[in-house]
């Protein structure tokens, strides 16, 4: 910001992309360079329509989806760097579209830090298998939906929850009834697809 106006396009052109997002969350507010952001690391599948229309949602968005996507303790990902990646998210993430989960983390993760998350789509899995199939990679725990319930009781922003694909059952559901007849924010829910 105490960057001359007359240089700041110039610095803001040769900023490279891959900053470290604990530093450009804070300093960089050009729609420019997020846009540049997006377009390098997604090759230009991204939608900004879909992110608030804004090119920082799109990006904040789009990179704590691949991270809690791939992150997996197992293969030695360090649960710190993901916990500082989500804090430094937390001002520019309102939707977040998990479409597997490999780790089946603590979900106050998520919600203790991101109070302006108001749409949520989760899928407990793994996509491309292909040979490695393994039936115990799929659906929801009974740790998940617990610390799930847990969450949705002290949500104040989210309003749509979608469980698709999650082989949440009868006793699964029991758990998350507890968490959403404490919330009186949500107004979807979709529990499409499963038992």
């Amino acid at each position: 910001d105490l960057i001359p106006k007359r240089c700041r396009e110039k610095v803001l052109e040769l900023l490279p992309t891959n900053l470290d997002i604990k530093i450009s969350s804070k300093r960089v507010h050009s729609e420019k360079y997020w846009k540049r952001c997006c377009e390098e690391r997604w090759k230009g599948n991204c939608v900004k329509s879909l992110h608030g229309n804004t090119w920082k949602q799109t990006y904040f968005e789009r990179y704590l989806q691949d991270l809690l996507e791939t992150f997996d303790p197992k293969r030695g990902d360090d649960d710190g760097a993901l916990r500082e990646n989500v804090k430094a998210s937390k001002d520019f993430v309102f939707s977040l579209k998990i479409t597997q989960l490999l780790a089946h983390p603590d979900l106050s993760l998520i919600f203790d830090n991101l109070q302006n998350l108001s749409d949520l789509t989760l899928t407990y899995g793994v996509k491309r298998l292909r040979m490695r199939y393994n039936r115990a990679l799929f659906g929801m725990k009974l740790s998940d939906a617990e610390s799930l319930s847990r969450c949705l009781k002290t949500s104040q922003m989210l309003c749509r929850l979608s469980l698709p694909s999650n082989l949440i059952d009868d006793d699964l559901l029991e758990i998350l009834i507890s968490g959403l007849s404490a919330n009186d924010t949500i107004t979807h829910l979709d529990l499409s697809n499963n038992k």
